[in-house]
C-alpha cells in the first residue's frame, strides 16, 4: 500500500487533476452550505454534512471520468462510488465535527471555518482516495 501511495503522488499529472477537482468539491460545498444556512436558515452542521456529501458525489464523478480514468476502471460505477463514498464519510465527519467547533464554539465566519474543516480532511482524503482506486484495479 506504502509503495502504491508513493506511486500515485509522484505522478504529477494525476495530482493536479487530484487538486482541480478538490478545488471544484470546496466551491460546491462551500456554495451549498452558504445557501443551506445563510439563505434557507438550515442549521450549519446539518447544511455542513449535506453540502459535503454533494461536493463528495461531485467529486466522485469528475474522478472516476476524468482524474483516475486510465480506460480500465474495473467493477461498475456503483460499486467505486460506494467504497468512494464509504472513504470519505471518515472526513465528512471530521469536517462537520471541525465546522461545529470553530463555527459554533468559536464564531469564526461560517466559510473560513468551512474552509478550514476542508482542508483537515484533504491529507486524509487524498492518501485513502488513491489507495482506493489503485485497489479498484486489483
Amino acid at each position: 500500500m506504502i509503495q502504491e501511495v508513493k506511486n500515485f503522488i509522484t505522478d504529477y499529472r494525476t495530482t493536479a487533476k487530484f487538486l482541480l477537482t478538490g478545488s471544484i468539491g470546496v466551491l460546491i460545498d462551500n456554495g451549498v452550505l452558504y445557501l443551506l444556512h445563510s439563505v434557507l436558515g438550515v442549521p450549519a452542521v446539518l447544511g455542513k454534512a449535506v453540502s459535503t456529501e454533494s461536493a463528495i458525489l461531485l467529486n466522485f464523478v469528475i474522478n472516476d471520468s476524468w482524474t483516475f480514468n486510465k480506460g480500465d476502471q474495473p467493477g461498475s460505477k456503483k460499486d467505486r462510488l460506494i467504497k468512494s463514498n464509504s472513504i470519505r464519510l471518515l472526513g465528512l465527519t471530521a469536517s462537520v465535527i471541525t465546522l461545529f467547533i470553530l463555527y459554533n464554539r468559536l464564531n469564526i465566519d461560517l466559510l473560513i471555518s468551512n474552509t478550514l474543516s476542508i482542508g483537515l480532511g484533504f491529507i486524509f482524503n487524498y492518501i485513502m482516495e488513491s489507495y482506493a482506486w489503485e485497489m479498484h484495479k486489483k
